[in-house]
């Protein structure tokens, strides 16, 4: 095959991926990389090819092909995109043929109940950020601080406590019994702070007490927010400190994921990270950076026993947090997704994996689990009925309590006896 013609049949296949054929626009690429084996835009346009027919684990293994020979940086972006979840093969496929007869005003009701639904959703949204929450129930502890690896993270201010006796007796020390207040001077659990009531410290914060504070903004990036939820020991210890659990999103409305109850019970700080989302890492570790910068210097947050979780894309920024930042955390727990490979896990750090028995993702996930294995961490691995899902709640409250328990034997702090 000489060149002009192999140029006909590469724009050829690119027409056909466009017009959502890459059967097709594959079966000729294949000719190509036969007459021209190892050629990098032919690779990543049959990666590309696969991955729009949803054959995912062909098109990692080809960019991984093309990294490890071009070093190609589209194909590491394309990789990452597909273990992200971030490719929608659906949106190769032509569209569907159209509907006549009764079928086709679906549509039109469907919006309608969704107008009304979006407007309800919008009333108990604006009630909710004035009313107290009655009904929720808090939870406590906080996690890590923030190991500086790079000139951006050397600019958060709180320091790093060092992982060794020191710092567990110190630890111990602010844990000491006699601290807590009357119960009766306390709020009632999972109680909504709105932002009228705060009381701001100098840097514009809220001064922290047991409850909910929803959408604050965090220092130096006010459209950066976070939530945060308290438990009442948190204001019964005054001299102790909490771990810390982040909560990382692939987007949407901003959740605890039913974690109050727990945290109110294992005395745990949550933090949602109201900005993290899919798309380019850089915005989640932005987001990351941001609250630690605003949560650091004033909460009373163990800075060892950090946590993260999340779901889907909000499960690899949580990976990210815990791979920056080893010094601070603990464990992970992932709904949804394996992790980087390339960004393995500090080997004390626990992860916990959960997913359904028709998880996509369910390709790549063992293999991660077992590089983790490899690499000492130690992993459990939980599936359950579904697809994509975060599972039951009960299980996100198994693997977390298997963590937090499991960090503070190893530190010798006692457990809450609630």
């Amino acid at each position: 095959m000489n060149r002009q013609l192999a140029k006909q049949y590469f724009d050829r296949s690119e027409a056909l991926q466009e017009a959502g054929k890459p059967e097709e626009a594959l079966a000729l690429l294949n000719q190509l990389d036969a007459a021209f084996p190892n050629t990098k835009n032919i690779g990543l346009a049959r990666a590309r090819a696969y991955a729009s027919m949803g054959r995912v684990p062909e098109a990692v293994r080809l960019c991984e092909e093309l990294i490890t020979l071009h070093d190609s940086r589209r194909a590491r972006e394309l990789k990452d995109r597909l273990i992200l979840g971030m490719i929608d093969p659906d949106a190769a496929k032509p569209p569907a043929t159209k509907v006549t007869g009764p079928e086709r005003n679906w549509p039109r009701s469907a919006l309608k109940w969704g107008a009304v639904v979006g407007l309800v959703a919008v009333i108990a949204a604006s009630v909710n950020r004035v009313l107290p929450d009655s009904g929720a129930v808090p939870d406590r502890q906080l996690a890590r601080t923030t190991r500086t690896s790079s000139p951006a993270e050397a600019q958060l201010s709180a320091p790093v406590l060092d992982r060794s006796q020191d710092a567990r007796s110190t630890n111990r020390t602010r844990r000491a019994p006699g601290a807590r207040t009357p119960r009766s001077a306390q709020p009632l659990p999972g109680q909504v702070h709105p932002p009228h009531t705060w009381d701001l410290d100098i840097t514009g914060i809220p001064k922290w007490k047991s409850g909910i504070f929803r959408r604050v903004p965090c220092i130096d990036e006010p459209a950066r927010t976070i939530n945060v939820y308290l438990p009442l020991a948190y204001d019964e210890q005054p001299e102790s400190l909490f771990p810390g659990v982040v909560i990382s999103s692939p987007g949407g409305p901003p959740s605890f994921l039913e974690l109050e109850t727990w945290a109110e019970r294992q005395e745990v700080i949550l933090i949602h990270l109201n900005s993290s989302r899919n798309g380019p890492g850089s915005n989640n570790t932005q987001a990351q950076d941001a609250a630690f910068r605003t949560i650091l210097p004033s909460l009373r947050v163990n800075q060892e026993l950090g946590f993260a979780i999340g779901m889907s894309g909000g499960a690899m920024a949580s990976w990210l947090v815990a791979s920056r930042y080893p010094d601070n955390f603990s464990g992970v727990v992932m709904m949804g997704q394996g992790g980087f490979e390339d960004r393995m896990l500090a080997s004390h750090i626990r992860v916990a994996y959960i997913r359904g028995f028709h998880e996509p993702n369910n390709w790549y996930i063992p293999r991660v689990i077992e590089s983790l294995k490899r690499n000492g961490n130690q992993v459990r691995d939980r599936l359950v009925p579904g697809n994509h899902v975060k599972g039951p709640v009960e299980v996100r409250v198994a693997m977390l309590n298997w963590m937090v328990s499991a960090a503070r034997r190893d530190l010798g702090i006692p457990q809450p006896s609630r």
